[in-house]
């Protein structure tokens, strides 16, 4: 366990993050959070399918390593896009409270994921994980394609 979460997420982590880079200079930001997103929803299915089959322990640890990765890559793409999103009058307040709601968000889903996977266990609690994510992926896509009107107006 601890060789996972030590070397295997820093390892998964500067990749995520050197991927999510390439990915945010290559596609654009809007872009790049989207396929971000949707490479967690994939790793978290994987997890799913891994757990509910009952994988051995070192593909599983794999598979978290795998969405370690994805967690980086999601947080340099969706960081890059909410930088763009700051006011360049306050960017730094702007991009903090960006951050703070994202950071608030994670910490609830995660003890509120502990909670159903204790009751439910780990494999169902991973697929209702994804679906959410899934569903969070289309909203996103969505809201993109909104008119840049109230996106350029925070630039200003």
């Amino acid at each position: 366990i601890g060789l996972v979460n030590g070397a295997g997420a820093v390892g998964a982590g500067l990749l995520g993050t050197l991927i999510g880079g390439l990915a945010v200079r290559r596609m654009g930001a809007e872009r790049a959070v989207l396929v971000a997103a949707s490479a967690q929803v994939a790793a978290i299915l994987a997890l799913a399918g891994g757990v509910t089959a009952g994988m051995d322990p070192h593909v599983l640890a794999a598979l978290v390593v795998a969405k370690t990765l994805a967690m980086a890559m999601g947080f340099v793409c969706l960081y890059a896009l909410l930088m763009g999103l700051s006011s360049l009058r306050q960017a730094g307040v702007d991009f903090t409270l960006f951050q703070c709601a994202d950071a608030a968000i994670a910490g609830l889903a995660g003890y509120g994921a502990a909670l159903v996977a204790g009751r439910i266990g780990y494999g169902p609690t991973f697929v209702a994980a994804a679906a959410i994510a899934a569903t969070g992926v289309l909203a996103i896509g969505l809201l993109l394609r909104r008119p840049p009107s109230l996106l350029m107006e925070t630039k200003a």
